[in-house]
């Protein structure tokens, strides 16, 4: 296995730039995650990393070795596309011996008619069909190994995929939305499998998807990226709960996270919708972006002056959650927000009703006009009651 570096990575087509000085590191046995939306960059940076595409200006390593100009081939990377790209006439166990042929029979032992003769090559393929049955063992598809793929379910093709990738033992697996031609229960099972088969193999995977319950459950760190840029790079949980720029805030969740305009005043004291939040900020005074999860918007029993009147528009019921997408009033400017409600909460509330959204307690993000995210702290001297 080996660790990835990329080095200030620039690729353009024309006056278009699609990746701009795109750094990363990604260390030996590390599951990463590039996430973002389509037309990003992400599958043009995981292509560039294999050798499929050359980068205007930057540096590549694997392994502390400089690979740039190095044809694919000679990087010892095993990509998974999400088509599969398997060859339709071949069996699976024919599928999974391709990549060994091609990397340890020389070119007079792959020819059909001189090759049988040439010594030493019987040996080479009795261990290509021990590496490709023992890959089988591992993901489970042994009885699937006569079948071609046209035989095979969606779920049976991409473990297909994924044990002609295994069997060569890469130095790191580079995988392009592999799930993404599956249905929504068997991307939950997938998702599930890949974590356990790389905690099994210990081996580095660089995995590129626009899904975000993809990233957030199998990686152990997540690349948001947008527009050619690297946004942030953490740990999922840190992604989710501490966003450092407004565009993976708003990405990043679902539903999206509510965001209400605000006003810094001198004292650094913030003030949204007529909601005055009891933490203050560092910043100078000005406009301010106000940043709350659904999770951190519950209804109240009645009015105040910590809680924000709302009109419920639409109930989204998701059996253990219901979601209200609400209007606010009063000055809200038809401004929507969502809140979560358990169900039994929810029951009493229709489409129609008057609310009122209370926000909880040290929950609220704050992003400044450049989108980067200002950090709260507590006042040297307790807001009035009832702040948030």
């Amino acid at each position: 296995m080996a660790s990835i570096s990329l080095r200030n990575i620039r690729k353009q087509f024309g006056v278009t730039t699609v990746l701009d000085g795109v750094s990363l590191d990604i260390a030996d046995g590390e599951f990463l995650t590039l996430l973002g939306p389509s037309g990003c960059g992400k599958s043009t940076l995981l292509r560039i990393i294999a050798g499929l595409e050359d980068q205007t200006s930057g540096d590549v390593e694997i392994g502390g070795r400089t690979v740039n100009g190095v044809q694919p081939s000679a990087r010892d990377l095993a990509m998974v596309f999400q088509s599969y790209a398997l060859y339709p006439h071949l069996s699976v166990e024919e599928n999974m011996m391709t990549p060994l042929r091609l990397r340890d029979l020389g070119l007079i032992e792959r020819l059909p008619l001189i090759g049988p003769l040439v010594p030493g090559r019987k040996a080479k393929l009795a261990n290509a069909r021990s590496a490709v049955r023992e890959t089988a063992e591992t993901l489970r598809i042994e009885a699937l190994l006569g079948r071609k793929p046209g035989q095979l379910s969606g779920g049976q093709r991409q473990r297909a995929a994924l044990g002609r990738a295994m069997v060569r033992n890469p130095v790191a697996f580079l995988m392009d939305e592999p799930l993404s031609n599956l249905d929504a229960a068997l991307r939950v099972h997938m998702r599930a499998e890949l974590a356990e088969l790389h905690r099994q193999l210990g081996a580095t995977f660089v995995y590129v998807t626009h899904d975000q319950a993809e990233a957030l459950t199998m990686s152990d760190r997540v690349a948001v990226m947008m527009e050619g840029e690297l946004l942030q790079v953490s740990p999922p949980s840190e992604i989710y709960d501490n966003p450092q720029d407004l565009r993976v805030a708003e990405f990043i969740g679902s539903p999206k996270i509510n965001l209400l305009a605000g006003e810094i005043d001198g004292g650094g004291r913030v003030c949204a919708m007529g909601l005055h939040l009891r933490r203050v900020l560092d910043a100078p005074a000005g406009p301010v972006t106000i940043a709350i999860r659904p999770e951190h918007l519950e209804m109240a029993e009645r009015a105040s002056d910590a809680t924000l009147p709302a009109k419920v528009v639409h109930k989204e019921n998701l059996g253990s959650d219901v979601y209200l997408h609400s209007v606010l009033e009063d000055g809200g400017d038809g401004r929507r927000v969502v809140a979560r409600a358990l169900p039994e909460a929810a029951t009493k509330v229709g489409v129609g009703a008057s609310v009122s959204l209370r926000l909880t307690r040290g929950e609220a993000m704050a992003f400044g006009p450049d989108r980067r995210r200002l950090e709260f702290r507590e006042p040297v001297v307790e807001a009035a009651a009832g702040a948030l």
